[in-house]
């Protein structure tokens, strides 16, 4: 991959395509994906999803974006945000049909009464005999704006016949990039990992997943709820569990719930320097070369060797790219360019400044540490290796680094080409 513009892939996995959108269900009463079996009634930007009492059975829960119930004449349940249901929205319920079952519980304070609850249930809050995975999300598509912070577990998935685990965090990123994955300041990008888990850290995941107690929102009118602009939720296979409540959660569910999140985020990898004589090396050589195309461009170092002088300064020499003639030159293959030739340089002593900054930068370059994600095409258009004395690294990796990695492997790169 190019490094010159970007040399390490943020995946979006579960959080691909985090395009909010605005364009809901219209008042049409026709079930869609947020209400399930329900009917979606909207009005004046408001939102319920409806459910007939014969939809209402044990352990019968409201979306997790719509997680206040109230109840409705007949047994049935209208599933909103907030503590009170809006006016607008309960005229249309009321013109479909969908009355309140007292009609204070529709005005300004209705009491506990009148909303919908579950009776506490024993035990946990899932089984986890026979289960092939363990999730955990944050985004869902009826957001109409994302809210998470630097250092956050943006989302999670264990696989547990492999062991293997995908899990996204998030880091501070560059404002105004297409990368950022929240509304708001700063801008937070997704860092993704994929680990083999030992058998230890699954049997500690489960435990503590078993550990979630069955959620129990007991609804509080005095509580002000406004539209959530995340939703954490775990899940196990299709078993699925939302810390989303306005008003009361049983005790004990949260710090459980969290737990697990917070054991998922230790999980990520230390940034490690990948070179531990980034001031005393005898060689550093710096090579790009063609993947699928060679996207160098014209002024561009194609490879250059530095030594070190027996007086300790830095020493270095190599090819540049230059303009060439077809036909005439040599041009190198598939390059952007109509023809581009290597042309040498050096050898030249580098200043002190430039020798301090590049052995600064290659002491904290991190261990690339390659994370494949299994199934993702990757197409480099160039391929750049620093070799440090006996130790190679490359910037191509078809997945993800640590997020360190890429910026200071750039840094290095800068600093070698304006050495020349």
């Amino acid at each position: 991959m190019k490094l010159k513009k970007m040399n390490w892939i943020l995946v979006l996995g579960l959080l691909g395509g985090l395009g909010c959108s605005d364009d809901l269900k219209s008042e049409e009463n026709n079930p869609d994906t947020t209400c399930g079996a329900g009917e979606s009634v909207e009005v004046g930007g408001d939102r319920a999803c409806v459910y007939r009492s014969e939809l209402i059975e044990e352990g019968f829960e409201c979306p997790a974006s719509l997680p206040t119930g109230f109840l409705l004449g007949g047994g049935g349940v209208a599933c909103v945000v907030g503590q009170t249901m809006p006016d607008l929205l309960a005229e249309r319920l009321g013109e479909l049909g969908y009355g309140p079952e007292s009609p204070e519980c529709f005005g300004e304070n209705p009491d506990s009464s009148c909303f919908y609850t579950t009776e506490p249930e024993e035990g946990g809050a899932f089984d986890l005999t026979g289960a092939a995975k363990i999730e955990y999300r944050t985004y869902e598509e009826t957001l109409s704006a994302y809210c998470v912070n630097v250092g956050d577990v943006l989302e999670f998935s264990l696989d547990l016949e492999t062991n293997a685990i995908q899990f996204g965090i998030g880091i501070e990123g560059e404002e105004g990039s297409d990368r950022c994955v929240n509304a708001g300041v700063p801008c937070v990008e997704r860092a993704g990992f994929r680990l083999e888990l030992t058998e230890t850290q699954v049997d500690e995941i489960e435990a503590l997943v078993a550990a979630v107690p069955a959620p129990q929102c007991t609804a509080d009118p005095e509580v002000v709820c406004g539209e959530s602009c995340v939703i954490p939720t775990l899940l196990v296979d299709s078993q699925e569990v939302s810390d989303l409540c306005c008003g009361t959660m049983v005790e004990g569910f949260r710090e459980a719930f969290y737990a697990v999140v917070d054991y998922v985020k230790t999980l990520q990898p230390e940034e490690v320097p990948v070179f531990d004589n980034a001031d005393s090396f005898a060689t550093l050589t710096y090579t790009t070369g063609p993947g699928f195309g060679y996207c160098i461009n014209e002024d561009q170092i194609v490879s250059s060797t530095i030594t070190r002088q027996g007086d300790g300064t830095l020493s270095a020499e190599g090819f540049y790219t230059a303009v060439g003639t077809e036909g005439v030159d040599e041009c190198l293959p598939d390059t952007n360019d109509a023809c581009l030739v290597s042309t040498a340089f050096g050898p030249m002593t580098l200043g002190a400044t430039a020798q301090t900054e590049l052995e600064a930068r290659l002491a904290v370059l991190p261990a690339p540490m390659c994370m494949e994600e299994p199934g993702l095409v990757c197409d480099p258009c160039i391929i750049q290796t620093l070799t440090l004395d006996q130790t190679e690294v490359s910037g191509d990796c078809c997945g993800n680094t640590l997020p360190g990695f890429g910026p200071a492997f750039l840094d290095i790169v800068e600093s070698i080409e304006a050495a020349r």
